[in-house]
C-alpha cells in the first residue's frame, strides 16, 4: 500500500499568501539562529506584506515545454493591500485576471478553462517569498555554509515530519536568498538580480529549473512605487468571484488511507498525470478535469485517488471558501 502523498508532486494554492510556521513569526524569542535567518530573508523579499508600499510591477515571462520550446507573454501586478490588488496573465493562447477587493476574489480567463501547472507554477514563482520562511508544522536545520564565486552562502534544509521538503541558500551577507531547491518536485529556483525597493529587495530574474532546464523564466521590466484611485480595483460586470481572505486557515486533510497499487498498473502509473480542481466549502472536490493525460488508465486511477479524499475546507473566519488546486501524480 502506497499513500498517494508519496506520489504527489505538486500542491498548489490559489492564493498568494500562505500559513506561516508559528516558530517563525515575532514574538518567538526561542527560535533559532537558523530560523531568524530565515524570517529575515522572507522579510527582506516580501514587497506584498502588511504595511508595504503599494506598488506596480512588470514582468516577460517565457514557459517552456517538454521539448525546449518557449511560449512568450507578459504578467502585471497593481498592489494597494493585501485585501486590494489585481494581477493579468497575457500569453499567446490563454490569459488570465484576478482582482481581489476586500472579502472577494474575481477571476476571469480566457478560455474559460482549468488552470496549467504552468501557470501555478508561474504564480508560485513570483510569489516566491512565501516558500522561504517554514511553513506550520516545519522544521528547520543549517546544513552548511560555503563560498561560492559570488561570496559567502548559507544551506537550509527546511523538514515536515522529518522528511526534506525543500533546501534554501541564502546570500551570507545581504541574507537575501538565491536558490531554492524542491525535494517534493525536482525542480530549482534561482533569484538573481535583487535591486532594492523602498525596505525591501527584490530580484530581477526569476527562474524555474528542472534537470538543468529552464521551465520558467521571468525578467522584471519595472517593480515602481505607484498610487490607486477609487475605481482602479472595481470589476468587471461579468466577473466571476469567490469568498476569499489573505490569511486562510488552510485544508485539513481527513484521512489519508493508502492507496493499493496494482502490479498491472505499475509501468502506466509511472506516466505524469496532472489534475486541476476545486476543494469545495462543502468538503468535496468540484469541477475535476485531467490537464496533463498520461493515458487512460493512468487519469482513472490518479482522479479515482483524488476524489477518495476527506478533507475540512479553508476557512476565512467562520466562513468555509474554496481553494483552486493543481496537482501532479506519478509512480517513482
Amino acid at each position: 500500500m502506497l499513500s498517494p502523498y508519496a506520489v504527489v508532486i505538486a500542491y498548489l494554492f490559489l492564493s498568494l499568501v500562505h500559513p506561516r510556521s508559528t516558530q517563525a513569526g515575532p514574538g518567538h524569542g526561542d527560535k533559532s539562529e537558523t530560523e531568524k535567518r530565515l524570517h529575515t530573508a522572507q522579510e527582506l523579499t516580501d514587497i506584498r506584506a502588511s504595511g508595504s508600499q503599494p506598488f506596480r510591477l512588470s514582468a516577460s515571462i517565457k514557459l517552456f515545454d517538454e521539448r525546449g520550446q518557449a511560449q512568450q507573454g507578459t504578467y502585471q501586478l497593481a498592489w494597494e493591500d493585501r485585501t486590494r490588488w489585481k494581477d493579468e496573465l497575457k500569453l499567446p493562447d490563454f490569459s488570465q485576471f484576478r482582482l481581489a477587493n476586500g472579502d472577494k476574489l474575481f477571476i476571469g480567463r480566457n478560455p474559460r478553462s482549468s488552470l496549467s501547472m504552468e501557470v501555478f507554477r508561474l504564480i508560485r514563482l513570483l510569489a516566491f517569498p512565501i516558500l522561504v520562511d517554514p511553513f506550520t508544522d516545519e522544521k528547520v536545520s543549517k546544513r552548511k555554509e560555503t563560498d561560492t564565486r559570488d561570496g559567502h552562502e548559507i544551506c537550509i534544509e527546511v523538514r515536515f515530519r522529518n522528511k526534506v521538503q525543500r533546501i534554501v541558500y541564502l546570500d551570507a551577507v545581504a541574507l537575501v536568498p538565491t536558490r531554492i531547491d524542491s525535494n517534493k518536485n525536482g525542480t530549482v529556483s534561482l533569484f538573481q538580480g535583487y535591486s532594492p525597493f523602498g525596505s525591501h529587495q527584490f530580484p530581477s530574474t526569476l527562474v524555474e529549473q528542472k534537470l538543468g532546464k529552464p521551465f520558467i523564466e521571468i525578467q522584471v521590466q519595472e517593480l515602481v512605487a505607484a498610487s490607486f484611485g477609487q475605481d482602479s480595483f472595481t470589476p468587471p460586470p461579468d466577473a466571476h468571484s469567490i469568498r476569499w481572505c489573505p490569511d486562510p486557515v488552510p485544508v485539513k486533510m481527513l484521512s489519508d488511507n493508502g492507496t493499493n497499487i496494482p502490479q498491472s498498473l505499475h509501468d502506466s502509473l509511472k506516466r505524469h498525470v496532472v489534475i486541476y480542481g476545486v476543494m469545495g466549502a462543502d468538503g468535496k472536490w468540484h469541477n475535476v478535469v485531467v490537464v496533463k493525460s498520461g493515458g487512460r488508465e493512468a487519469d482513472s486511477f490518479w482522479t479515482n485517488v483524488l476524489l477518495r479524499e476527506q478533507f475540512s475546507p479553508a476557512m476565512c473566519g467562520s466562513e468555509a471558501v474554496v481553494q483552486e488546486v493543481v496537482r501532479e501524480f506519478y509512480l517513482p
